[in-house]
């Protein structure tokens, strides 16, 4: 049973590895000039197992969008929690 653990928490890793070098290459790089090969590469994964992980590039792509995000709002939350109630309700409304 280990066994499978183990290859399920490798796996999830490796899954986040792959987000992340992902998320880098995205952000110094142009989506056209970013390639799997070169994330898998930079993870010591094979590029099948990227695609098999991710589906597409698109699709990678906005799993490291959606990453981003994730962080930046979980960095944000203690700032807004000290804001007074009027100023979020302002910049909600926009």
């Amino acid at each position: 049973m280990h066994g499978k653990l183990d290859a399920l928490q490798t796996a999830a890793t490796t899954w986040q590895h792959i987000l992340e070098a992902a998320t880098v290459r995205f952000a110094h790089y142009s989506y056209e000039d970013t390639r799997l090969r070169d994330i898998a590469a930079d993870v010591d994964v094979d590029v099948a197992f990227v695609h098999r992980s991710f589906g597409s590039k698109a699709q990678l792509f906005s799993e490291a969008v959606n990453a981003a995000a994730r962080r930046c709002r979980r960095r944000a939350r203690p700032c807004l929690r000290r804001w007074p109630a009027a100023a979020l309700e302002t910049v909600r409304k926009g």
